[in-house]
């Protein structure tokens, strides 16, 4: 099955979009990490139906070193947004036991 990447420009910032939703940007802006965290977690609020708390964006975005995947899950049922973080390039098995933050509807 071919590659469906698209590469892009905004501003100074170069990056990847891999099939339609899977971003990879070339960055060191702490500004453009917290817009693309803000931006993930509003959509998964959505599906969850309720509003992202404004500090979890810079809770995530502040702990987001360089070379790392930040791979967003909703659970309906718990109302919770799960984060997990790990290397570009790790593995299957490395990656599903990969430590999961919790962002939970209504914690602070």
């Amino acid at each position: 099955m071919p590659s469906s990447d698209e590469q892009f420009t905004v501003g100074p910032c170069r990056g990847t979009l891999h099939d339609g939703c899977f971003i990879e940007v070339e960055s060191d802006e702490h500004e453009l990490r917290i817009a693309l965290v803000h931006a993930s977690l509003t959509l998964h609020g959505r599906y969850l139906r309720l509003p992202p708390n404004p500090a979890w964006a810079e809770a995530v975005a502040g702990d987001w070193s360089d070379g790392t995947v930040l791979r967003f899950r909703s659970i309906p049922a718990e109302r919770i947004i799960q984060i997990k973080r790990f290397p570009k390039g790790t593995g299957w098995c490395a990656r599903l036991w990969a430590p999961t933050e919790s962002l939970v509807a209504g914690a602070a």
